[in-house]
């Protein structure tokens, strides 16, 4: 992945702050980190489809950093299923929800807790 394929990707999703790379202009093989300002009130995509140079079509996942709550049944961010006040029919009549927890990333060499030695008391 570049940085000429990752802006197109990040403007898709919403509006395109940068595309991480590393010191020599390389991204991360076949990853990238896209910073997105986006529309909290539109649904998330999960994905979209770009063309490459060679003029091949490819479907690009997308994932989320810090994702707050979100719905898997409307979309949106702010609330989690069935804890929202409006209801329209596509959100009625949907049957299946393309939405879960695999929108989130998640970072697996964080650790929640400290590994610090315990100091010794006198």
């Amino acid at each position: 992945m570049t940085v000429q394929i990752g802006r197109p990707i990040g403007n898709c999703m919403g509006e395109c702050i940068d595309v991480t790379q590393g010191q020599e202009g390389e991204c991360m093989g076949r990853f990238l980190r896209v910073p997105v300002k986006l529309d909290i009130t539109k649904p998330l995509k999960r994905g979209t489809k770009i063309s490459l140079p060679s003029g091949q079509q490819e479907w690009v996942d997308f994932r989320y950093e810090r994702l707050p709550d979100l719905c898997y049944n409307c979309k949106r961010m702010g609330h989690i299923m069935g804890d929202f006040t409006f209801v329209d029919e596509v959100v009625k009549s949907a049957k299946d929800k393309p939405y879960g927890s695999f929108l989130r990333v998640i970072h697996d060499f964080v650790k929640p807790w400290s590994t610090s030695p315990k100091r010794a008391r006198n």
